[in-house]
């Protein structure tokens, strides 16, 4: 049985010297756009994020500070990290992505979130990475090769039966 899961968090990077002006007052859309994509023939902006903040190259880098974003209100798509590598300029195609909502988890191998809202200010807080709010995930990648494994092991036993087994003894 597949069940979707609320993903209540994501996170996002942003240069240590804006970290304060975005828990101040927010994240305007048009000042923060990092990512575009073609829906339909309209060019949408958005601001990358991730689902964890292990999933981003800029985890370890000193020049930026991580923000967990609540999703609540916020118009957030999920795109495969290999399609948003691959497109010209930071721009993708919205038939390859899927609603934050409808999203399964560990259906990517390695999510990309775009929040296409302005952000305001009361869903906006640094992250701790000490002591925080749980991860749903450590890794999206990790996460989503076990589960890709786990559902190969099951598909091997998929048709054993009980004289199989006891033919085994």
């Amino acid at each position: 049985m597949n069940i979707v899961n609320k993903i209540r968090n994501v996170y996002l990077y942003v240069r240590k010297d804006k970290l304060i002006d975005c828990i101040k007052y927010g994240m305007k859309l048009s000042e923060y756009t990092n990512v575009s994509f073609y829906k339909g023939t309209l060019i949408k902006k958005g601001i990358l994020a991730y689902i964890s903040p292990k999933d981003s190259d800029k985890y370890f880098n000193e020049s930026y500070d991580i923000l967990r974003i609540k999703t609540d209100e916020l118009n957030i798509y999920v795109n495969n990290s290999s399609i948003v590598e691959y497109c010209e300029n930071n721009t993708c195609n919205f038939s390859e992505m899927c609603n934050l909502n409808n999203y399964l988890l560990g259906e990517f191998i390695n999510p990309k979130l775009i929040i296409c809202s302005t952000i305001l200010p009361e869903y906006i807080y640094k992250y701790n990475r000490i002591i925080d709010v749980p991860l749903l995930v450590d890794n999206s990648k990790e996460f989503y090769l076990s589960k890709e494994l786990e559902k190969e092991n099951e598909n091997k036993f998929d048709n054993l039966t009980f004289s199989m087994l006891k033919s085994l003894s």
